[in-house]
């Protein structure tokens, strides 16, 4: 399932427990390799690249990059990326990332709602590293640089992310545990041929 629409004001918190809560699936879709699924989604600030293009074929990862966007917010109360406008969300995120890839280039330069649209020079990009100066721990960095990847196939899947340090110490539900090196594995039946861990055995994806 993606959600499409994780911003703040859909977290919510029990103040008994601290338990977080996801709300409002108005927006959310289950995954399909052939059906294509709209691209005006999610609340401008935490949209991803792809969806600011255009994009019809998407995944999980416009969730990972609404994630990290929170991630930032939560750091000094300001939000990562506030555009005014679909085309200066897109301007805003490179300064901080840099340019956009080639293949978004290209989305940009064939949607026609960008048409005679040119970005200002992004070669020197602010970075998270000085946008979040002196604010974020280092591992914190490391987890929010791996989710912001403008390239959609390379963000962090929300499964790898709790094995990065920053988790590191924090007692997760079983549910959201990452399986363990040897559920992970192949291993080997009595007759050499190999078979994979009943994907019974491991922990559904958070």
């Amino acid at each position: 399932v993606i959600h499409r629409d994780i911003k703040p004001e859909n977290l919510l918190i029990n103040p008994k427990d601290n338990a977080l809560r996801l709300c409002d699936f108005g927006f959310a879709r289950t995954m399909s390799a052939d059906s294509p699924l709209t691209d005006y989604v999610a609340t401008r600030w935490y949209r991803a690249p792809e969806l600011l293009l255009g994009s019809t074929h998407y995944g999980k990862d416009v969730d990972i990059w609404a994630l990290g966007c929170i991630m930032g917010e939560l750091t000094d109360g300001q939000p990562l990326f506030a555009g005014e406008s679909e085309v200066d969300q897109l301007f805003v995120i490179q300064k901080v990332l840099g340019p956009l890839t080639p293949e978004h280039m290209e989305m940009f330069l064939r949607n026609p709602r960008f048409l005679g649209i040119q970005f200002p020079d992004v070669s020197r990009p602010e970075t998270l590293e000085k946008r979040y100066v002196r604010r974020m721990p280092k591992q914190q960095m490391q987890l929010l640089k791996s989710v912001l990847v403008m390239e959609p196939r390379r963000r962090l899947a929300a499964r790898d992310a709790l094995r990065m340090p920053w988790f590191e110490g924090i007692k997760l539900p079983r549910s959201l545990r990452p399986p363990s090196q040897s559920q992970s594995r192949i291993r080997p039946d009595s007759s050499s041929s190999a078979t994979p861990v009943p994907i019974a055995e491991r922990a559904a994806d958070p």
